[in-house]
């Protein structure tokens, strides 16, 4: 923890509420938290801690009623247990509100929570993704591990706060002083431009500084958008100008490629060129420019200018570009990769934040975690719950800010749609009512780590893709949209050079995954064509080894087009789970369903899939396809008027593996002939 040379931390209390149905994934969660029971962090019980022969209702009850941190572990089973929903949750929930624990729900499986008492917790891991539908359940349970450890450090500076206020009183009869210097709301957060007071400098911040200084070699600043490129450009550059006498090689200028005079003023570098040029937005020059910059990048670099440099600032992938450009500047640059921003940096922007406006937000570490490695993300949620709070400029006494993550989203998202709507919808409608390219492309983007989306790559990986990209390169509709929409370029960026699609506006990578992309295709009159190849599978994940083995009877299928195969493994990191499953449902021309106990017994499966399923099937927008995995009770179900693909007498677990090889052909043979017939 940042402040732990300042106070001695005591361990924090932590106790879990789940069910007995998810031991194993609460093993494997303890298994992460070892390291923080290891330094002392935290102390762990759970009702596996009772000795035998002690009441263990009565134990149960003292260990809630110390406990620090209630972890929440959610499920279907969780919420079916009448005594860990509707006990020591409700206890953990009163203890919550009082302020005397923090309760985290943690989403182990797939299941519908939304309307549950704790429905406006934040919940982990990142974005209340469950743990099973992450493709790396290690990197789910870290993701929650490193969540812990930083509501961990909350509580503790809280303490050490409140410990502060007391010893305060008692020296000068009040709690809080009043603040030096006050600032408005709109100066502190921002949602766009540079942050004068909540600057925070990245770990490589000082070597950004004394490459600046250094004549002639060039320096190349890439990483998504959001990250703080060129608020770290523009700080570096206004502390060398502080000590400008001393340094090497002045700053002259910062020329953004985005401004129409600035380019102009480019074209004649060579003629004026003096100190030390920041080129912003690279990437947003025109070819013959950017070649010209390359050759002279190359000049400075031979002849190891002592007046003279340039630092070029773009898009992830930028060095590479100039590479493509002329392959021998890659020896004559230093190249400064930045990539997604660290939880820890963001906190320290928002206390920077929190100090100036003289408030103290009770989550911190959820809204770092929600920003997903966007500073300017962390910004505008911070200035939203300040503004839904009512907190508009520094307050005479320290305010304490009830962060409601879920309305702060919102809040963000009204302003986002406002912003993008109008040049997504002209995106998703490119290629005319019945191509869905812009839309899957949008998807695909939502999903890249980094806003940048290679569409030779994605031809590559994804041949059902393939077609429809073909015709976005070949016919210039990112040309043709800018052209008829210009704000439209603002926002996404084409490279035709690498032939990328590109964020170039951090909020609009927030946007595209909270976004409905069903919805979107409805505001175009394109939601019927993006059914037409849907496959949608539903299972329950403790069948998730036969849906692998369906997949690949599917994947020929698949790989020429003729289908678009989807279950959700292939939610992206930071998406949100139910809206994504919820969109799917809505396009799914044919669904698979895999019939077991299980499946039948899940909550989330009774309650959103199968009536969204139903009533699809019911209008003739669907064809269901059950696939009989284990004995159950399907013929007494609704699903009973479904043609089954295997008799419910004959369910694929008592068949031999050639049998069961035999039934998953049939699945593949009866998809392919639903879309072939049409």
């Amino acid at each position: 923890m940042s402040e732990q040379s300042e106070y001695p931390p005591k361990p924090l209390s932590l106790f879990y509420v789940y069910s007995h149905e998810d031991e194993r994934l609460r093993n494997q969660l303890e298994k992460q938290l070892s390291l923080l029971k290891r330094q002392g962090l935290i102390t762990v019980w759970h009702d596996r801690d009772i000795v035998a022969g002690t009441d263990w209702a009565q134990a149960i009850d003292e260990h809630i009623n110390i406990a620090d941190i209630i972890l929440l572990l959610i499920s279907s089973d969780f919420l079916a247990s009448d005594y860990a929903y509707s006990i020591e949750m409700r206890h953990a929930l009163e203890r919550h509100k009082k302020g005397e624990a923090r309760v985290i729900p943690i989403v182990l499986r797939p299941v519908d929570w939304e309307v549950t008492p704790f429905s406006t917790l934040q919940a982990i891991p990142r974005d209340g993704k469950p743990v099973t539908s992450w493709n790396n359940r290690d990197e789910a349970f870290s993701d929650i591990a490193k969540s812990i450890r930083r509501i961990i450090d909350d509580i503790q500076k809280s303490r050490f706060s409140r410990a502060q206020e007391v010893i305060s009183k008692d020296i000068v009869g009040r709690v809080h002083l009043r603040p030096s210097v006050y600032y408005r709301l709109p100066n502190v957060f921002v949602k766009s431009g540079f942050p004068e007071v909540t600057f925070v400098a990245r770990e490589d911040f000082v070597f950004l500084k004394l490459d600046l200084e250094q004549a002639g070699r060039g320096i190349v600043i890439e990483g998504p958008s959001g990250v703080g490129k060129t608020t770290s450009v523009e700080k570096a550059v206004e502390d060398l100008k502080k000590t400008e006498l001393e340094s090497h090689l002045p700053i002259q200028r910062i020329l953004s490629a985005r401004n129409p005079e600035d380019r102009n003023v480019l074209q004649t570098l060579r003629e004026w060129h003096n100190g030390t040029i920041i080129i912003d937005d690279f990437h947003r020059l025109d070819l013959a420019l950017r070649q010209e910059l390359v050759d002279y990048l190359k000049e400075l670099a031979d002849t190891a200018s002592k007046t003279k440099k340039i630092v070029v600032v773009g898009v992830p992938r930028t060095g590479q570009a100039l590479v493509n450009i002329s392959f021998d500047i890659a020896s004559r640059l230093d190249i400064f990769t930045l990539g997604r921003v660290k939880d820890a940096l963001i906190m320290q922007m928002i206390e920077k934040g929190e100090e100036a406006l003289n408030i103290r937000f009770d989550r911190k570490a959820e809204i770092a975690s929600t920003a997903n490695g966007s500073l300017n993300v962390a910004q505008f949620l911070c200035f939203s719950l300040c503004a839904m709070a009512g907190i508009n400029e520094t307050q005479e006494q320290t305010q304490v800010i009830q962060c409601d993550i879920d309305s702060a989203i919102e809040y963000v998202m009204a302003y986002l749609e406002r912003k993008f709507e109008e040049s997504i919808r002209h995106f998703i409608a490119m290629g005319g009512p019945r191509d869905v390219t812009g839309l899957r492309l949008l998807e695909q983007l939502a999903m890249t780590e980094d806003g940048f989306l290679s569409l030779p790559l994605l031809k590559d990986s994804r041949p059902d893709l393939a077609h429809g990209v073909e015709r976005f390169i070949k016919e210039s509709w990112m040309e043709n949209l800018y052209n008829a929409y210009p704000d439209c370029a603002s926002h996404l960026f084409f490279d035709q050079i690498g032939q990328a699609l590109v964020i170039d506006d951090p909020q609009l990578a927030f946007y595209l995954k909270k976004v409905r992309f069903s919805n979107l295709a409805k505001e175009v009159g394109k939601v019927s064509t993006l059914a037409q190849r849907k496959v949608f599978i539903s299972y329950s994940h403790k069948d998730a080894e036969w849906l692998e083995r369906l997949r690949v009877h599917l994947k020929p299928i698949e790989r020429n087009g003729l289908i678009d195969l989807w279950d959700d493994t292939k939610i992206a990191a930071g998406v949100q789970w139910k809206e994504a499953i919820m969109d799917a449902l809505e396009t799914a021309r044919v669904a698979v369903l895999l019939i077991s106990a299980d499946f039948l017994a899940s909550d989330f499966i009774a309650e959103h899939e199968l009536p969204t399923l139903l009533s699809r099937a019911k209008a003739g927008g669907s064809t269901i396809i059950p696939v009989i995995l284990s004995p159950s009770l399907y013929s007494s179900t609704g699903l009973g008027k479904f043609q089954s693909i295997n008799s419910p007498e004959q369910p694929i677990s008592n068949m031999t593996f050639s049998k069961q090889e035999q039934v998953f052909v049939k699945v593949a043979q009866t998809v392919m002939k639903r879309f072939i017939a049409e």
